[in-house]
């Protein structure tokens, strides 16, 4: 089968590619027969989606809740926990102190998944209204950025890339906003690492010591989990503003807005 061109970055691309690889416009709205068309220098202007953008703010609301359930689960817990050390060490450990901690446990890992789920969704939304409001087409489809959102660990890596090609496509005011990515997901790096750095540090302490460490270790992660909050609180607020914001222009399409995901 015969390749075709892009008639927005005028890129020669092979029949197989559905998207442009430059640009990453879709075939169907840019194909251009390269045998049988004059093909001038590219002209810049990025199709639109001609689909009326979603709402998102319901999707961003609930992961909003959820992220902050998940915060105040995670003081319950902590509080629990050293509440319980004291206990066990007195001997005074109850069935109702354990069912207590259960449930404030199950409400940590609900919320987290909750917030997963509804985070993802969002981030799919807005990838999906960027073409809409006429800022490109992004490396990314909707559909791939949900499912990678559910991937642990590899979530860590993939989300910030994620919120990385919205900024670049609805820049704003404030630009690529990698510092508030960074204050988002560097809390969340350190969730996973406080324990094991505290755990090495206990073999060299005493019991008290190992309790304090303990404590010490609940009280970080809760910080962590707090900054990290509130920056993702940032970031839905500032993509909102810049979704309502966006006019419709494909002249005017930022000139990073085919930036590849990194």
């Amino acid at each position: 089968m015969a390749d075709w061109a892009c008639s927005s970055c005028r890129s020669i691309n092979a029949d197989r590619f559905s998207r442009c690889y430059k640009c990453k416009a879709p075939r169907e709205l840019v194909q251009l027969d390269p045998m049988t068309t004059t093909l001038g220098p590219p002209t810049g202007a990025v199709p639109v989606d001609p689909g009326a953008p979603r709402e998102t703010r319901p999707f961003a609301l609930f992961a909003a809740l959820a992220i902050w359930a998940a915060v105040v689960f995670q003081v319950l817990s902590t509080i629990w926990a050293n509440e319980a050390m004291t206990s066990i060490t007195n001997g005074s450990f109850s069935e109702s102190q354990l069912e207590r901690g259960l449930i404030f446990i199950v409400g940590f890992y609900g919320s987290v998944l909750v917030a997963l789920v509804f985070w993802a969704a969002w981030v799919a939304l807005v990838l999906a209204n960027i073409p809409k409001l006429g800022a490109g087409w992004p490396a990314v489809t909707p559909g791939i950025a949900f499912f990678e959102h559910l991937v642990p660990v590899w979530n860590l890596w993939r989300a910030p890339s994620f919120i990385r090609i919205v900024f670049r496509h609805l820049p704003g005011q404030t630009g690529p906003d990698i510092g508030l990515i960074t204050v988002w997901v560097a809390p969340l790096i350190g969730v996973i690492v406080i324990p094991r750095v505290t755990r090495y540090v206990g073999i060299f302490a005493d019991d008290d010591g190992r309790l304090g460490l303990a404590t010490v270790q609940s009280w970080l992660i809760v910080a962590a989990l707090i900054v990290s909050a509130i920056a993702a609180m940032a970031i839905l607020v500032r993509i909102e503003e810049r979704q309502r914001l966006a006019t419709i222009d494909p002249g005017s399409t930022p000139a990073s807005a085919s930036t590849p995901a990194s």
